[in-house]
């Protein structure tokens, strides 16, 4: 919009619209009285942010869609670097975070198992078809307890209990066994899984002699 005083001391307002991103130019303006004399120093400025195209569309995927212990990342297929107009930025809803980036990929930071939601926005406010990725992301250790209960014929009966609030119990494991340490325990479970009694489904063994014993708990 140009505005000008006449010679009444009026002011008269000129306008025009830009449409599209063919207009990114530059613009003078001169004004011209009905006698042919022109003004003394021409106006000019220049259009070169007008944006009306969407980011280009785009493509997310997760390196681990199972559940994991591992924070997921997902990866956008577009840079937003390559797009030749308004700078762009993808803007991420995961859980109850929110966080936005100009890279190409994010690494997941709500545990559970939902959808993060990502769409491109650009710096003129266009934007993009949001994409879904679920992902299933469980960083905690589950909870552990026992029991004893002595049983009449001498034997001492062991009452585990174990729950996890996000991905739930896979695989509840003893062995009459101590450990030198906790590294020794994990290597010993994980190298003896396929033999060892799963009592998850009971939560109970039985001690027929005194001596140490392990209880090792794996969730889902």
């Amino acid at each position: 919009r140009v505005s000008k005083a006449d010679a009444s001391g009026r002011t008269v307002t000129y306008s025009f619209d830009i449409k599209s991103q063919d207009d990114n130019k530059k613009y003078e303006f001169y004004a011209l009285d009905y006698a042919g004399k022109r003004t003394s120093s021409d106006l000019s400025f220049t259009v070169s942010n007008f944006d009306t195209e969407p980011p280009a569309d785009f493509e997310a995927t997760v390196d681990n869609a199972e559940w994991t212990n591992v924070a997921p990342v997902i990866t956008m297929s577009v840079d937003p670097a390559t797009d030749d107009k308004s700078p762009v930025k993808y803007y991420i809803t995961d859980g109850s975070a929110k966080s936005d980036t100009d890279g190409v990929t994010y690494t997941v930071q709500s545990s559970g198992e939902h959808d993060v939601i990502i769409v491109a926005k650009d710096a003129a406010g266009n934007s993009s078809a949001s994409k879904s990725v679920h992902v299933k992301y469980d960083p905690d250790k589950p909870n552990l307890g026992f029991g004893l209960e002595f049983l009449s014929n001498g034997n001492a009966q062991v009452n585990v209990s174990a729950s996890d609030d996000i991905s739930g119990i896979a695989h509840v494991f003893y062995a009459r066994e101590e450990f030198e340490n906790e590294a020794a325990a994990l290597s010993y479970f994980a190298d003896n899984a396929d033999t060892l009694d799963d009592i998850k489904a009971t939560s109970v063994f039985v001690m027929e002699a005194a001596g140490p014993f392990t209880i090792y708990v794996v969730d889902t």
